[in-house]
């Protein structure tokens, strides 16, 4: 798998926007299929060799390998239905599972916003789900991820002792014009209420803890895919590549991480 890896989001049209709430409806215009299939095909040119997808984005790929014979590879968001989150119940996420598997993604994880909603609320059985899940993405022979935008989703799941084959965390850092002060930022904000106040939550931060996030992951054995890496528009390349990639990370080259996989994963990340 190639170090980078595109998002799904460039097939949907769906967008962070901030205040520029005529982004995603634009994005959703333009993106006929054969826009899809261009952009899908230009990703592939470029040296990406897979991406990043809701569940639903899944036929659109398919459609496209069908049709112009492409082989960019799948990771899969698995999650429950839209809505009360709060209240996990395993018969709402299996379906969406054996859908994925079927469909033919290369490797599924845990959605990060489903997965921040069951460990925020805490409920009897939370975490329970999430662990049954992943045990049973890994026995149908797929790499299972575990998605998140709040750190405290990996530390709780490693702690109950059901560690996923990587983990697919935000990371980006928070030297943006748009970026939520330090002293009015929250757990589990992302994908939670939104403000018109701008020093509170208003869709434009996704990783709060950058810094502790990298020193958790740092000595992890499996790998962490980092998304959200440009903060959904808010940073340029240019600064994303000198603050997190040199400065943080301290990468020159890329590296090989491999992780086990039924389908067609193994390979360079």
């Amino acid at each position: 798998m190639s170090r980078l890896i595109s998002g799904g989001n460039l097939l949907s049209g769906w967008c962070h926007q901030r205040d520029l709430l005529f982004v995603s409806r634009l994005a959703q215009a333009y993106l006929s299929e054969r826009k899809q299939f261009d952009t899908l095909e230009l990703i592939e040119a470029s040296g990406v060799n897979a991406m990043v997808m809701d569940l639903d984005q899944q036929d659109i790929v398919n459609r496209y390998q069908r049709e112009r014979g492409g082989r960019i590879q799948t990771l899969v968001a698995v999650r429950e239905p839209w809505g009360n989150w709060e209240e996990p119940r395993w018969n709402r996420l299996r379906p969406p599972i054996e859908s994925a598997m079927e469909k033919g993604a290369n490797s599924l994880f845990l959605h990060g916003g489903d997965c921040d909603r069951l460990v925020q609320a805490a409920q009897p059985g939370s975490l329970e789900v999430m662990g049954r899940a992943i045990e049973c993405i890994r026995q149908r022979g797929f790499a299972a991820g575990l998605g998140s935008h709040a750190l405290k989703v990996p530390e709780a799941c490693d702690a109950a002792g059901f560690p996923p084959d990587y983990y697919f965390k935000t990371f980006h850092h928070d030297q943006y014009w748009s970026a939520t002060p330090k002293d009015r930022r929250k757990r589990f904000c992302v994908d939670g209420p939104r403000y018109l106040d701008h020093n509170e939550f208003h869709d434009n931060i996704f990783c709060i803890d950058p810094e502790p996030t990298i020193e958790y992951m740092q000595d992890k054995p499996v790998p962490w895919i980092a998304f959200k890496v440009l903060a959904a528009g808010g940073d340029s390349v240019e600064k994303w590549i000198h603050v997190c990639v040199r400065k943080w990370l301290g990468l020159r080259r890329g590296g090989d991480v491999r992780f086990r996989s039924r389908r067609r994963l193994p390979c360079r990340l």
